[in-house]
């Protein structure tokens, strides 16, 4: 506050300040009239820097139409480019891959930053419906209900396009999740979704079962459903057994029969599920019971492509079927946890490619069995898990497929099969190759106990072929190695440091890039991603001075 003097001082804005001058009684003085007019000049001023300022915006706006080259694309072409800068909707295995999706909950979505860039440009990703039809929700405790209006909006600019929808309840509590505590965003969610449920094309649903059920659609114009994926939120805070002690009415219900050719369900009864079996090509099951998936193996004839990890402990006596069931298009079989049961039931003659995490399987018996009762031209084999085998037994039953062309194994492997498998890389033509005659590609992924020096005798040498031998087709080795597995002290380790503890002597290095020299095909990796043929080579100094960096030979 000013100083007190005896004077009284009064401050005013200008839209206060009084409009007679009490300083003469006839009128404004002459101070008072000039300071009037040059107010009025200043907000004349005022009023037209603020037009010059959008005149300016509009010209900016105009010169840019003119000097853009974007902007002078026919609408549709502008679309189709913007089209390329969005990536592809992605498939049921990208979404339970995704894990970035999942951790990150400021993942980017590419159209809202085109449209961020000016207007021409939002006008045109708006318009463009291929850049919608696409919707990935990803809620959390924290997501605030107006987030619907944006889902409403991002639905609208699809037009009338088949969608890709993607819902997931991504949870970072420790507790138990309240299904009601969603309520305030969900309910108004769900009611969004329903509008345009009859363009539902491929789906992914990982919320709570309450919400599921009050999923509808209109009965005059049903959805076309080709991917259907369902993930129940309670397979997190349930041990698997519990899932099944109690079956609810169908869960997704959503008042017609949709007809999905590829199914993915992890943690549901069969029964929760009010869907048209019959067009299933591919499913995709995770804790499920025997007697649930003799009845896939029912249901869905038409399969050509079946996994399914079945719970472990459970009496599959009374769902055993009377007569062996025969899948006549199955070409791929995934079966993990509980083998024996299923194998003794299924005939699949159409089968290429199988993979199984072995429980207890021997080989030489159920496994052979199902072979021989399939009578399949089996091109893959693939070994899954770290439970031991009789090795005797697994060459006993590799020796049954001798059409095989890829073999993986996820899990340690004796020396016996790897040399049995170089013993044999030729065979005179005049006898016939017992073991593995067709095979192309051999996978191994596992501890670092792999026999380095038996490599080259594994893969036949274009230099050894003959008129009177044939050698075995077998082009390609692939390696990932897990370092860290039976090391205790990795904490500070890098990478490298790991793979240079695993010693592979020079001899086999050089062998190896003498056949990557010569065309054949082989890659050792680590856990993560490190080349270790590369890291070798430079350790022992045989790629030159040229990296600068290689280590002499200790």
């Amino acid at each position: 506050m000013p100083e007190d003097h005896g004077f009284k001082f009064q401050l005013f804005s200008p839209e206060e300040r009084p409009s007679c001058c009490s300083a003469a009684p006839s009128g404004p003085c002459s101070a008072c009239e000039r300071l009037l007019a040059v107010e009025q000049r200043i907000r004349h001023a005022t009023t037209a820097l603020e037009q010059a300022l959008v005149d300016r915006q509009q010209l900016q706006n105009h010169r840019n139409s003119v000097h853009d080259p974007f902007s002078r694309l026919p609408t549709e072409v502008s679309s189709q480019i913007f089209s390329f800068c969005v990536p592809p909707s992605p498939t049921l295995d990208e979404f339970y891959e995704d894990y970035c999706w999942h951790q990150n909950p400021h993942v980017p979505y590419t159209q809202l930053t085109l449209g961020a860039v000016c207007q021409g440009w939002r006008r045109v990703a708006w318009s463009t419906a291929s850049l919608w039809n696409f919707l990935s929700v990803r809620i959390t405790h924290r997501t605030p209900s107006s987030f619907t209006i944006y889902v409403r909006q991002w639905l609208e600019r699809s037009n009338r396009l088949p969608l890709t929808i993607r819902v997931a309840y991504i949870s970072d509590l420790v507790e138990n999740i309240d299904p009601y505590t969603l309520n305030p965003l969900m309910i108004p969610l769900i009611g969004v979704l329903n509008e345009s449920i009859d363009r539902w094309s491929s789906v992914f649903l990982h919320i709570p079962n309450s919400y599921i059920s009050q999923l509808k659609s209109d009965p005059t114009s049903p959805p076309n459903i080709k991917c259907l994926s369902l993930w129940s939120l309670e397979d997190k805070t349930s041990p698997p057994p519990q899932l099944f002690r109690e079956k609810q009415d169908a869960i997704f219900n959503i008042g017609y029969l949709p007809s999905p050719s590829h199914l993915k369900i992890t943690a549901y009864h069969l029964d929760n599920l009010h869907i048209h079996w019959g067009n299933i090509t591919r499913f995709e099951g995770q804790y499920l019971t025997t007697e649930e998936s003799f009845r896939v193996f029912h249901q869905s004839t038409k399969m050509t492509s079946c996994e399914m990890a079945i719970l472990p402990h459970h009496s599959f006596a009374s769902a055993t079927p009377a007569a062996p069931i025969i899948l006549r298009h199955l070409t791929v079989l995934c079966l993990l946890d509980t083998v024996t049961p299923i194998l003794n039931q299924l005939s699949c003659p159409a089968l290429r490619a199988i993979s199984w995490r072995i429980d207890n399987l021997q080989l030489s018996g159920p496994a052979v069995d199902f072979i021989t009762r399939s009578n399949c031209a089996l091109e893959e084999i693939r070994f899954q898990g770290f439970q031991d085998h009789d090795e005797e037994d697994l060459i006993e039953f590799l020796t049954q497929v001798p059409s095989l062309k890829i073999l993986s194994f996820e899990r340690p492997l004796g020396r016996n099969l790897i040399d049995l498998i170089g013993e044999t890389a030729y065979e005179q033509n005049d006898s016939v190759l017992r073991f593995l005659p067709s095979l192309q590609a051999f996978h191994y992924t596992g501890p670092r106990s792999f026999p380095w020096s038996s490599i080259p005798a594994m893969i036949p040498r274009p230099s050894s072929s003959s008129k009177d031998i044939t050698p075995r087709p077998l082009v390609r080795l692939e390696f990932r190695i897990d370092y860290s597995s039976y090391l205790e002290d990795i904490e500070d380790t890098t990478s490298e440091e790991l793979v240079l503890r695993d010693k592979i002597r020079q001899i086999d290095i050089e062998n190896i890039l003498e056949m990557l020299d010569s065309g054949i095909s082989v890659s050792i990796y680590d856990e993560d991603d490190t080349q270790v043929i590369d890291l070798w080579a430079r350790h022992y100094g045989l790629y030159g001075n040229d990296d600068g960096d290689t280590e002499s030979d200790e």
